[in-house]
């Protein structure tokens, strides 16, 4: 009876597999170790999109008279459970604070070194309590919604991304940590850090390239929590997408089909200095993923490339990419058309932002399902 019931689980399993292939054609599973590798071949949607961005507003000027909408390289965006929005205005070293219809309300924050002041701040999460908690070089600083400066949390190294679970507990890329064990890297993705900024656990592999320099940049991620605390990630310059448990468990792998081939390899890349330009040997690779996010549904949004980039496009341009959504598990739902504004792009609840450098402001999107 026993050799009958795991016959039968084995042919059920192969089935599955076939079917999901055969049946419409949009995506095929693998099954190994328990672990579903999900391999997209066309957006199971096909053209009829079941959603859409609505515009709603847009925050900031480039030649606004009033200072307080004059941003310089808007780089993150938060809302609170008022409606409330957030924008890190970099380049000016603030926060600031808009009510729901875009009206500003104070500033956060100011260029120093001192308490409450900023030399770099970047990215911007709400954690517990509703206080902001902002990246800002190898700090993150702390303040309340009313923009009360409460504590700074001092890491190891520059921290420019992260984000924070219902625990409090911090996310973020784990960047150069490598283990060497004779001729072997070991290497770890993602680390999870206590709220005083100690490791609790890493998690994800990375893929192994011949020197460390490739390495470094080859398994750079964009990432998002759902609802739940899982974890997803896209591979800036791989074909990889996956997801994982809170505790760092793999839920999920998948991939899907692209226009171009990706590379990896060495070149002359020009870097601007003081006016000079100069020539360095610099890893070349090819861009494929741009922002990952997640809606009020737990769908990942991802914006993947349809080109490749040549080694000195640097502006990532609206018309070079698509917007992919896939559902909690992996499969490919459709494609939309990216607004013509470029810039990152940041999803909450059901709103889109969009952080347009080039314009210096904020774009508001709805997401509507049809």
């Amino acid at each position: 009876m026993k050799i009958k019931t795991a016959l039968f689980v084995f042919i059920t399993t192969i089935a599955f597999v076939f079917n999901c292939g055969k049946s419409d054609k949009t995506y095929t599973i693998e099954i190994k170790d328990g672990v579903n590798y999900v391999h997209n071949h066309a957006p199971l949607w096909g053209d009829t999109l079941k959603v859409a961005l609505e515009y709603v507003q847009k925050i900031g000027e480039f030649d606004a008279a009033d200072e307080n909408y004059l941003f310089h390289y808007p780089s993150d965006v938060e809302r609170d459970s008022d409606g409330n929005i957030y924008i890190v205005d970099q380049g000016n070293y603030r926060i600031q604070k808009f009510d729901a219809t875009g009206k500003y309300i104070m500033t956060i924050g100011k260029r120093g070194q001192g308490p409450g002041e900023f030399g770099n701040p970047f990215k911007m999460r709400i954690g517990p309590g509703e206080n902001l908690y902002v990246s800002d070089g190898t700090f993150i600083r702390i303040f309340s919604k009313d923009g009360n400066y409460i504590k700074s949390i001092n890491f190891p190294r520059h921290q420019t991304t992260f984000a924070i679970n219902r625990k409090g507990e911090f996310v973020m890329p784990h960047g150069l940590i490598m283990e060497h064990l004779g001729d072997k890297v070991k290497e770890s993705v993602m680390v999870v850090r206590d709220s005083s900024g100690s490791v609790l656990y890493e998690f994800g592999e990375a893929k192994k390239f011949e020197t460390f320099q490739f390495a470094q940049f080859g398994n750079s991620v964009y990432f998002g929590l759902d609802s739940e605390d899982n974890i997803c990630l896209s591979f800036s310059y791989q074909n990889r997408i996956e997801k994982y448990s809170p505790e760092g468990r793999l839920l999920f792998k998948a991939d899907r089909p692209i226009n171009f081939e990706i590379k990896y390899e060495m070149g002359i890349r020009k870097f601007e200095s003081d006016g000079i330009t100069r020539e360095m040997e610099w890893p070349i690779f090819t861009w494929v993923s741009a922002d990952l996010n997640i809606d009020h549904k737990g769908r990942i949004w991802i914006r993947t490339y349809k080109r490749e980039l040549g080694p000195d496009e640097e502006i990532r341009k609206a018309e070079d990419m698509d917007i992919e959504l896939y559902d909690q598990d992996g499969i490919m739902l459709g494609k939309l058309k990216h607004p013509e504004h470029s810039g990152r792009m940041k999803i909450i609840g059901n709103r889109v932002y969009i952080m347009n450098s080039e314009e210096e402001c904020v774009y508001e999107y709805k997401i509507v399902e049809k």
